[in-house]
């Protein structure tokens, strides 16, 4: 009887053990995680960046054609293009700037995902170790060591 209680208590300890475990490689993911949205939001950024310079380019070629055909580059058809291009620049770089906060967030979200899944591993831990010393204990008393031991 005392090599089963050992057992029980042994593998007790290694479901708390193997919820820790758990619950380490889910905190990792987590910090991974976190640490992939931030890596998106900075591509969305340069991408916001990339725009902002093909804008400038777009403009400053805009003008530069304007003026060598003789043209007033600030009024017209050539103002024309200059809005049209600034409208369509500032859209872009809009549209990149809330996809790198949306992929910070989502790294955030999914980071938290992970370290509920932490907490639960270990919850599930401790509550298995009860269960097996539970069933340890209701066998013992069902075997009568437990009358053995308190008779004595």
């Amino acid at each position: 009887m005392a090599m089963a209680v050992a057992g029980s208590a042994l593998s007790a300890v290694g479901q708390i053990q193997a919820g820790k475990a758990q619950a380490k490689a889910y905190e990792a993911q987590a910090k991974q995680a976190e640490i992939q949205g931030k890596q998106k939001a900075l591509e969305y950024k340069q991408e916001g960046l990339q725009t902002l310079r093909r804008l400038r380019q777009n403009v400053s070629a805009t003008r530069a054609r304007a003026s060598a055909a003789g043209l007033n580059p600030t009024s017209g058809t050539p103002a024309s293009f200059e809005r049209y291009a600034m409208r369509v620049g500032r859209e872009e770089f809009g549209a990149t700037r809330e996809n790198a906060i949306l992929a910070a967030e989502a790294g955030v979200q999914q980071a938290a995902q992970y370290n509920s899944a932490a907490s639960q591993a270990k919850r599930q831990g401790y509550i298995g170790a009860v269960g097996t010393l539970g069933t340890m204990a209701f066998q013992v008393d069902q075997a009568g060591g437990f009358s053995q031991i308190f008779a004595s």
